[in-house]
């Protein structure tokens, strides 16, 4: 005959299993790395950016905005940074050029010439006002135009920077974190121009 087992104890051990299972499923979804202070030696605030990070481990940078010279403190007016948690691609981060002979101005334009993605349709975008261009939100993808007013060292007509997230589901909405963190991003990335590479109004 089998140990029967009252009903207190029951509960507790019900509890205790619940809790376990709870605590199980916590970690599993925490982020157990530090936040990075600078994405490719751009400057980042951790509370615009902690929310764009998916839970892990580790976090690894991968730095394609080289520096423009070895004595100045400059990065290249395009390129790509790659953040990857537990070895998996997360964020990506790409800053394009505008010009007459190249992409044409305005972050439609971006979109349409460069990425040609029918994933990210401009009629299906949140077009968010910003002070700084123009801003298209996506649930997993933002692009940032800005408009230079004078490049005399490249004759740049403006700067495209753009992050997309990898790791989010079908269903889940980013575009409000989105916004809030490629603004400053863009803000600061504009700064670390060469002076006559997109100078701002």
């Amino acid at each position: 005959m089998g140990m029967r087992v009252k009903g207190p104890l029951l509960l507790a051990l019900v509890a205790v299993l619940a809790g376990t299972s709870c605590s199980g499923e916590s970690d599993s979804e925490s982020i157990d790395y530090a936040i990075p202070e600078d994405l490719c030696d751009i400057a980042v605030d951790e509370r615009e950016f902690a929310p764009l990070f998916p839970p892990g481990r580790e976090v690894a940078v991968e730095n394609r905005l080289e520096d423009r010279s070895d004595d100045l403190d400059y990065v290249q007016p395009f390129g790509e940074c790659v953040v990857s948690v537990d070895g998996t691609t997360a964020l990506f981060i790409d800053a394009m050029s505008a010009s007459d002979g190249g992409v044409d101005e305005g972050a439609q334009a971006y979109v349409e010439d460069f990425l040609r993605d029918a994933e990210y349709d401009p009629a299906d975008a949140e077009w968010v006002p910003s002070p700084l261009g123009e801003l298209l939100v996506w649930r997993d993808f933002a692009t940032m135009y800005v408009p230079c007013a004078a490049s005399p060292a490249l004759d740049f007509t403006g700067l495209n920077v753009s992050i997309r997230l990898d790791w989010p589901g079908p269903f889940d909405d980013y575009s409000e974190q989105l916004s809030e963190a490629i603004q400053p991003f863009a803000e600061e990335f504009i700064a670390r121009q060469m002076p006559g590479t997109c100078d701002p109004a």
